[in-house]
């Protein structure tokens, strides 16, 4: 008989809480680039344009989802992550370099899935 390590489950929300924060700022983010206090969003093509819109709108649902802990939330966390991960590993031509962002999702990801795994482990 094994027993259940209570922290794991602590361990995921906390994280899922910390994942809304970030996916908020990232929300507030592509906001200052709509209204191009951040990047110079009329100049952009249409792409790129849609791009940030999308990214705005689902950042923001990604948080609230997060934030409560719904599946949701972490469906559309891993969506914009592999998204964007797909995008900026070469998709899209970016006018910056995006390697945090690469490294960012990364790295979420493969802790969202860690911590899925250690759990998956204790039942």
């Amino acid at each position: 008989m094994t027993e259940r390590n209570p922290y794991v489950n602590i361990a995921e929300k906390i994280y899922l809480r910390l994942l809304a924060i970030c996916y908020f700022v990232g929300g507030v983010c592509h906001l200052l680039d709509v209204l191009s206090l951040r990047l110079n969003f009329h100049h952009m093509d249409l792409t790129w344009k849609v791009w940030i819109v999308t990214l705005l709108i689902a950042d923001f649902a990604a948080s609230l989802g997060l934030w409560f802990q719904m599946k949701w939330g972490v469906w559309l966390f891993l969506s914009i992550a592999f998204a964007q991960l797909i995008a900026y590993s070469g998709v899209l031509d970016t006018p910056r370099n995006e390697l945090f962002l690469i490294g960012f999702h990364g790295i979420t990801v493969m802790v969202y899935f860690l911590l899925r795994l250690r759990r998956s482990g204790q039942s």
